[in-house]
C-alpha cells in the first residue's frame, strides 16, 4: 500500500528502514471472480552493542607575534569523536629581561556561543619559568555508557551518537586566536625602536574525545 501497484510473480520489499509495511494481495481468474488478502510486515531495528574508546588528540603551533598583532586558526575535533574534555596552554619564549610579554589565548567555538579567554600570567623569573595562558574544560559532554542501541544502519547510530544529540557541545568549528597585547619593555629613549616589540610562542592543545565501537549483535525475538 501507498506505492505503485505490480503484477509480477515476484515483488521485492525493501528492509532498510524499520517500521510495519502494509500490503494486500489480489488475485482473479479474469472471469469476474477474485480474492483478495492483506497483510503486515514487521521490519526490526538492527541491534548494536557499543563500547566507547577514549583518545587524546594533540594540535600544537609556533609562531612569532609583535605587539598588537593577532593570530588564528580553526579545528574540528568532533568529526573524530564526541569531545570531552579541552587542555590548551599558551607558552612565550622567556623575555631577556623582566617584565613580561602580556598575551590573549581565546577559544571560540560559534556552535555553542562559547567564548573563554585567558591572559599570559608571569612565571618565576628566578626559575626560568615562560609566562603562560591556560584553558581547561572538563567534562565538556557526559561521559556516555556502553549499552546496546537499535538503529536502522550503522551510519544513523553513528550519527545519532556523535552528531544527532541536541545536547552535545563542542560540535562543528573551533576558533583558537592568539593575541600580543603588549610586548615589554618598550624603548626608554625617543626614536630608538623597541628592543622588544614581540615574542616567539607555542600553542599546544589537548582534546580528549570519545570514539563510539559498534558491533552488531542478533536479537532473538519470539515473536518473529
Amino acid at each position: 500500500r501507498n506505492d505503485v501497484d505490480a503484477a509480477e510473480e515476484k515483488i521485492m520489499v525493501p528492509t532498510t528502514t524499520s517500521g510495519v509495511l502494509m500490503g494486500s494481495v489480489s488475485v482473479s481468474d479474469g472471469q469476474g471472480a477474485s480474492s483478495q488478502a492483506t497483510f503486515e510486515i514487521t521490519i526490526q531495528p538492527r541491534m548494536y552493542e557499543v563500547v566507547w574508546i577514549y583518545e587524546t588528540i594533540e594540535y600544537s603551533w609556533q609562531d612569532y607575534l609583535d605587539q598588537g598583532e593577532s593570530w588564528e586558526s580553526n579545528i574540528t575535533p568532533s568529526d573524530e569523536g564526541r569531545v570531552m574534555e579541552i587542555h590548551a596552554i599558551l607558552e612565550l619564549n622567556q623575555d631577556v629581561a623582566p617584565p613580561y610579554d602580556n598575551f590573549t589565548l581565546v577559544l571560540r567555538i560559534p556552535d555553542d556561543g562559547m567564548r573563554v579567554s585567558e591572559q599570559t600570567a608571569n612565571g618565576n623569573y628566578t626559575n626560568q619559568e615562560s609566562a603562560k595562558a591556560e584553558i581547561e574544560i572538563l567534562d565538556l559532554n557526559v561521559q556516555p555508557e556502553n549499552a546496546l542501541y537499535s538503529a536502522d544502519s550503522e551510519e544513523q547510530l553513528l550519527d545519532q551518537l556523535l552528531s544527532g544529540n541536541t545536547t552535545l557541545l563542542g560540535l562543528g568549528e573551533w576558533i583558537w586566536i592568539v593575541s600580543a597585547d603588549q610586548s615589554d619593555p618598550d624603548s626608554f629613549i625617543p626614536g630608538v625602536p623597541d628592543p622588544d616589540p614581540g615574542n616567539d610562542w607555542e600553542l599546544i592543545v589537548q582534546v580528549l574525545i570519545g570514539r563510539p565501537s559498534l558491533t552488531e549483535v542478533a536479537v532473538n525475538d519470539s515473536s518473529m
